[in-house]
């Protein structure tokens, strides 16, 4: 693919993307249409076609550009903060995102949101091996969508906090939930 074959190809994606995004504001993934999407994109179908086979899978080419950005709630990790903040950076530079949290649709994400949970796991095991397997994947679950809902309304609220506040509040969150851990085993280990 020569220089001005992969100017073109990055353009006609960017096109179809925003023509998505677009759509996505009015109605959901399964209502939307390669007919609509090329109307808006100013592509031919045949064009969507070489790159996509659906609407689908447009999407699902974009959630996995910003699977980094979900899987970074991972507030669990010891640089939880930061990670957290770096995301909540990335989040708010990113229209299709933002989109997505102010319309709480959230659907198309639960490939990525399975992955934080993975990510979120392996820290609370790491940092609580003594609970039970069980007990660990229902506080990871627990904190992953607690920091996305957390994430949601900060930005449905119109951002009022500093992303810096916001990261301090998953980051506690997190923390939080690793100390209720080890009281509820302290706990156990008393009686």
């Amino acid at each position: 693919m020569d220089r001005a074959e992969s100017r073109r190809v990055k353009y006609t994606k960017s096109a179809l993307r925003d023509a998505l995004f677009e759509l996505l504001e009015t109605k959901s993934i399964d209502k939307i249409t390669v007919t609509e999407i090329c109307r808006l994109a100013d592509v031919h179908r045949n064009t969507f076609y070489a790159h996509y086979a659906a609407p689908e899978d447009l999407l699902r080419e974009i959630v996995e550009q910003n699977d980094a950005i979900i899987q970074g709630l991972s507030g669990l990790r010891e640089d939880g903060r930061e990670r957290v903040l770096e995301r909540l950076y990335e989040t708010t530079q990113n229209d299709f995102l933002v989109s997505t949290h102010e319309n709480n649709d959230f659907s198309f994400l639960e490939s990525a949101t399975q992955n934080a949970i993975s990510q979120n796991l392996a820290e609370l095991s790491r940092a609580c091996p003594q609970l039970n397997e069980r007990t660990r994947e229902y506080l990871a679950i627990a904190f992953t969508y607690g920091a996305g809902s957390i994430v949601s309304r900060w930005i449905q609220q119109g951002r009022k906090e500093s992303p810096e506040e916001v990261a301090d509040i998953i980051f506690s969150f997190g923390q939080g939930i690793i100390e209720a851990a080890n009281k509820m085993l302290a706990a156990k280990s008393d009686a």
